[in-house]
């Protein structure tokens, strides 16, 4: 579980404030100037949460977000949940970073024919140096010149997405649902879209020319999941881990 802790370390969709700074903060002033940027840049909505090992220093909702308790999506925060799930796996015996993607799916699903997709590991995944461009999407994939630089791309994580499904038996969504939510007590936070999230899933938004429009997120549709907390509960997340675990 150390390699799991690790890496989740770095996953809480949130806002935090240098610990150097807990002393001398000004709360009145960091509330007021959160609100004054809100409004300066636009910003559809933001919740603000700082927290030491002791509990909440500070909290704050602006623009449209009502209460930090509103789940809302984490984008690809995700993907720090998808390296913790594949990690597990590895120490579990179930996957070696060092093979091919190949050997645990059918790669010719997603790449063009006769791509040299077979020297993409795992770990090419995971550290985003697979070779595919960032805008590549599942079904043309290459792996090109870039192969060892890193390239930053969601088809990297796509794919992780699939092999997770492919070694545990499981869907992505139930595989993150119970080993990682479950054993954190993150009770409000899923990996998938189902009718709950109409309910109570803050609406995304994109920006275009300068205007945040209300938008659904775009996946491919392969990939139909993503995850979704509130700013508590991705606090707990991080104070569980970060405190108690790794100190």
């Amino acid at each position: 579980m150390k390699t799991l802790e690790k890496i989740l370390m770095l996953c809480a969709g949130l806002v935090m404030f240098p610990p150097c700074i807990h002393a001398q903060s000004d709360y009145k002033t960091i509330d007021k100037e959160l609100a004054e940027n809100v409004k300066k840049y636009h910003l559809p909505g933001m919740a603000v949460i700082e927290v030491d090992s002791n509990g909440i220093l500070f909290q704050g909702t602006y623009g449209n977000a009502r209460s930090a308790d509103q789940t809302f999506i984490i984008g690809s925060l995700s993907k720090s949940f998808t390296a913790a799930a594949v990690m597990q796996l590895v120490e579990n015996g179930k996957i070696d970073l060092d093979k091919p993607l190949s050997e645990y799916i059918d790669c010719e699903r997603y790449f063009v024919p006769k791509n040299d997709y077979k020297r993409i590991t795992v770990k090419n995944l995971l550290n985003q140096t697979s070779g595919i461009k960032t805008y590549a999407k599942l079904g043309s994939l290459k792996s090109t010149e870039a192969y060892g630089k890193h390239v930053y791309a969601n088809a990297n994580y796509g794919l992780l997405g699939l092999l997770i499904e492919s070694v545990s038996g499981l869907s992505y969504e139930a595989y993150i649902q119970e080993h990682i939510f479950k054993p954190l007590g993150m009770t409000h936070s899923y990996a998938s879209f189902n009718d709950e999230a109409k309910k109570v899933l803050i609406p995304g938004y994109k920006n275009y020319f300068g205007f945040w429009v209300p938008s659904p997120p775009d996946y491919p549709g392969e990939i139909k999941t993503s995850q979704w907390t509130n700013v508590p509960e991705a606090i707990f997340f991080q104070v569980q881990v970060t405190w108690e675990n790794i100190l």
